[in-house]
């Protein structure tokens, strides 16, 4: 009995089917390896562009903080060089200054005193002067000296206010700090 089938199918499809199953393999064997690689690249490449972004905003902080470095190092050069008395001349047109002040708001001042304290923090050359002035006027002077002390040119802190009433007003009592340059070393 004779095979009725087409000669291609007796003789070739074997071999034809064995060849693209061969093909396949071989497809598979070159392209799932390269592919797995490209996916493992791009995941790598999400992590370094991530990794590359947490670093810009490190880099962003960084930035930010050396220019309130470099702001900070501007205003202590400037409180050192305009803000700080030098010297006890100084100091001297400073309680001459502040006198003028208290009167020219209406306050009648009284004896003032003052005390050195030199400042504990490390490193400085400041000693804080502490300036206590006595005197009598009413609540509306008080409020002009302080609104005046607080726009002077000079650096002031008001480190209490003490105030009495009294018949004809108030009497109050002032403490104001002020620093100057230490002429000794910077403490240890």
């Amino acid at each position: 009995m004779r095979d009725r089938r087409p000669f291609w199918r007796r003789r070739l499809l074997y071999p034809v089917l064995g060849l693209l199953a061969l093909n396949l393999v071989c497809l598979a064997g070159f392209t799932l390896p390269r592919r797995l690689e490209e996916r493992n690249t791009e995941q790598r490449v999400a992590g370094l562009q991530a990794e590359v972004a947490a670093q810009r905003s490190v880099t962003l902080a960084l930035r930010a903080e050396g220019a309130v470095a470099q702001a900070n190092e501007a205003d202590l050069r400037r409180f050192y060089e305009e803000l700080v008395c030098r010297d006890d001349a100084e100091l001297l047109r400073l309680l001459g200054d502040l006198e003028r002040t208290v009167a020219e708001v209406g306050l009648a001042p009284g004896n003032r005193s003052y005390s050195y304290e030199p400042e504990k923090m490390t490193g400085t050359r400041l000693e804080r002067i502490r300036i206590t002035l006595p005197a009598s006027g009413s609540y509306g002077q008080l409020v002009a000296l302080l609104d005046r002390l607080e726009r002077w040119e000079r650096f002031v802190v008001v480190d209490q206010v003490h105030l009495r009433e009294v018949d004809d007003g108030a009497d109050l009592s002032i403490t104001l700090s002020t620093f100057c340059r230490s002429l000794g070393e910077p403490q240890a």
